[in-house]
């Protein structure tokens, strides 16, 4: 405790020594001064709340210099006080002092005695002053009172102490033993004396902190304290009294009253309160009167008011209904029923409201999305009608050309160069037919995930570029630009293929199915950032796609919205207007930039910028594939359940030196190999088989010789859990011999070299 009232002391000396150096460095323009005189160096915050006030609207406000003086006169001896005066006399020596401000008792009783030392000629206000003042100044036009509310706002705190306190059994009336502080508990003491009270009170001053803490910590129950100012306990130790009420606050279980409302900031609960800005407003008015000469009053008096903590009010479960009218409540923690009840049911009802609309805003977002997903399925059709016909067209000229030429081998069997080229002819048309189905996969596949790999993209355009040229109409001609050697990207092959044939159908609607889409590839490097309508394109490396058409362009109102889902300035029916919306949804999943260029006389290009990838050049095939790779007499166990496929092939490995056991139901070759537990060099099996898949046939097997190597076929790869087929080698139907040869090959070369 004593610790906390020697940090204040001592945080008022550092302010102390600041104030005195501001007013020792400051230069006097002026030869007219008003000079303030504090009695207590140790500035409290009621002091520092008058002084800055008074300051502001005189010197700032009214151009009036004014002049504080903190000077130490707390039971100073009368010697002592001399030379203060002397001191001030000498310092002020130059200056004509026109008025002189004495703020509270103990520097109203200096400036009454010594005040003809140090300023002669001036007039004097006395701000707050003690009964010796009250009683011995004369009255005369250079002489002023503020006299203090004090009094009145301590009686007015009295008789309201039991209106908030019905059970009120004792009341502690607490005080320091300077001149000032008696002074305050006397007026206090003749309060409660004078009133009509049901209750006892005591009168303690000058306690030292310990001293009334355990004065206190007997008192009853319903006790309350009524505290005055502290500036000195009975031993002449300084003291402040907020402390004194932040102690009480701390350590005693009883409500604090008091008159001033500075206290408030220390844990009083309130009462009626002087407030040190109401007392500085009128001093810094009655000063601009006196030295204009228009003061008319000798006394004047400050105005109370009813002020409280609501914390307080709360902890002590005080009812607020018992308060004055007009009572100004500070600290006041909401209180939601108190403050909000009003409230309440039109809250609740918004929050109804709120989650109904909530409520249809989700399933208003479900059948979008639901739409969403529909029309996507559209547009997917939409496209693949425009397909259909000419892959009818192209896979029935291939049929053609297959039956015909195995006919025309049927009929000459023993012209083997007939043969041979009728044979080779059923060949290149299988090539055709296989490429076509790839086609149409690729376009028709849906990801079950969407994966970014490593990705060639020439690769790519060259396999849609044939996609396209399959239905485009004759009018509409495709031309393709290749960059040789361009890096690699990251990226999705199934999502790129859907945006470049949703620009190319674009671009084909666009010219009415005349003219010429041109796709071109390219490395670039940004040396600075590229705006765009949409976004900024970073500098850097990027592999760029170019797709333009000859058409009219876009009007420049359309631009702005051709991203947007569902915007389309075909005619109704004509199309979904999702292809740009899903286009511009591939590019941003890739971390890519899109931009265009479009004008009636060039047409519309569309430049995809996608990053190149840090992983530099994908690894290049191990193997060769230009020839047949023959075995060695390798054990290969074939599983297909398609007779027909697996004679063929079972007939077709044998022949290039492979010794094969074949089965027809995976089931059965997995009984076998748990049976005879034969030394199986590879597996090679379909995916999609009834009872057993080859990917669990693999595991299967694999669980007794899990250094078997396998290869799976199938032409559905997308419907295989990725994760599954690990470790597994995949080739894509339909395959040749040429394919199939090289893949085991390679595959039990890594195997030798593995052992």
């Amino acid at each position: 405790m004593h610790k906390l009232l020697q940090r204040v002391t001592r945080t008022g000396l550092v302010l102390l020594i600041t104030v005195c150096a501001l007013s020792e460095a400051a230069e006097f323009p002026e030869n007219r001064r008003v000079l303030l005189i504090y009695g207590n160096p140790d500035i409290g915050p009621w002091e520092q709340n008058f002084n800055q006030i008074t300051l502001t609207e005189l010197s700032t406000n009214s151009g009036i210099p004014a002049i504080p003086e903190f000077l130490s006169l707390i039971e100073t001896p009368e010697l002592q006080k001399q030379v203060m005066a002397e001191s001030l006399r000498l310092k002020y020596s130059q200056l004509q002092i026109d008025l002189v401000i004495a703020v509270l008792p103990e520097a109203n009783s200096f400036v009454q005695r010594w005040s003809d030392t140090f300023a002669p000629q001036a007039a004097l206000l006395y701000v707050l002053p003690g009964i010796d003042v009250l009683s011995s100044v004369e009255t005369n036009p250079e002489t002023v009172i503020l006299q203090s509310a004090a009094e009145l706002a301590t009686r007015k705190t009295v008789e309201l102490i039991p209106q908030l306190l019905p059970n009120l059994e004792h009341l502690y009336i607490v005080g320091g033993s300077s001149d000032g502080d008696l002074s305050y508990q006397r007026r206090a003491e003749f309060a409660v004396a004078e009133a009509d009270i049901d209750y006892n009170f005591s009168l303690l001053s000058g306690l030292t902190p310990d001293e009334l803490l355990d004065h206190l910590a007997d008192a009853p129950r319903n006790s309350a304290i009524l505290l005055n100012p502290y500036d000195r306990d009975h031993t002449g130790q300084p003291l402040r009294t907020m402390a004194i009420n932040t102690m009480l606050e701390e350590n005693v279980p009883l409500p604090v009253f008091g008159a001033f409302d500075t206290l408030l900031e220390s844990g009083t609960l309130g009462g009626n309160m002087t407030a040190s800005t109401l007392y500085a407003a009128s001093a810094a008015n009655i000063a601009r009167d006196m030295l204009s000469g228009s003061i008319e009053d000798f006394l004047v008096f400050s105005e109370t008011n009813y002020m409280f903590d609501g914390s307080k009010l709360n902890a002590f479960s005080i009812d607020r209904s018992r308060l004055p009218p007009g009572s100004i409540i500070v600290n006041d923690p909401p209180n939601f029923w108190r403050d909000y009840s009003g409230l309440v049911f039109t809250g609740i009802i918004i929050m109804v409201l709120q989650l109904a609309l909530i409520g249809l805003l989700m399933e208003t977002m479900r059948r979008r999305n639901a739409a969403e997903s529909e029309l996507k399925k559209a547009q997917k059709l939409e496209a693949l009608g425009s397909l259909s016909g000419g892959i009818a067209h192209d896979f029935n000229n291939i049929l053609m050309s297959i039956m015909a030429n195995a006919e025309l081998a049927d009929m000459k069997p023993n012209d083997e160069s007939h043969v041979r080229t009728r044979i080779r002819n059923i060949l290149s048309a299988s090539v055709r037919a296989k490429d076509l189905i790839a086609q149409i996969l690729m376009f028709s596949r849906q990801s079950a995930s969407f994966e970014l790999k490593p990705l060639h993209l020439n690769s790519l355009l060259e396999e849609t570029a044939e996609h396209l040229r399959s239905f485009l109409p004759r009018d509409c001609v495709l031309d393709l630009k290749l960059q040789d050697q361009i890096p690699v990207i990251n990226g999705d092959p199934s999502q790129i293929h859907q945006l470049l044939m949703n620009l190319c159908v674009n671009a084909q609607h666009a010219m009415n199915d005349v003219g010429t889409i041109a796709i071109s590839s390219s490395s670039q490097h940004l040396s600075k950032a590229r705006q765009t309508p949409r976004s900024k394109i970073p500098a850097g490396d990027y592999v760029v796609i170019e797709i333009a058409d000859t058409g009219p362009g876009i009007e420049k109102d359309s631009l702005q919205h051709i991203f947007e889902p569902f915007y389309t300035t075909k005619p109704r029916g004509k199309g979904t207007g999702l292809g740009l919306a899903l286009v511009y949804q591939i590019v941003k999943a890739h971390q890519a930039y899109i931009d265009l260029h479009t004008s009636k006389e060039t047409g519309t290009r569309f430049f995809v910028y996608f990053p190149i990838s840090i992983a530099g050049n994908m690894d290049e095939q191990l193997y060769d594939d230009s020839e047949l790779s023959n075995g060695h007499g390798e054990r290969l166990l074939l599983v297909d359940d398609d007779e027909m496929v697996l004679d063929v092939t079972s007939h077709a490995l044998e022949s290039i030196g492979y010794s094969v056991t074949a089965f027809s139901n995976s089931v059965d070759a997995l009984n076998w190999y748990k049976q005879n537990r034969p030394r199986i060099d590879l597996i090679f099996s379909d995916l999609s088989m009834p009872e057993m898949d080859g990917v669990r046939l693999v595991a299967s097997i694999r669980e007794v010789d899990e250094s078997v190597p396998a290869i799976i076929c199938t032409g559905y790869l997308e419907s295989v859990d990725q994760s599954a087929i690990k470790n597994i080698s995949v080739l894509h139907k339909p395959t040749d011999l040429k394919q199939v040869s090289n893949a085991i090959h390679h595959l039990l070369m890594k195997q030798n070299t593995h052992h």
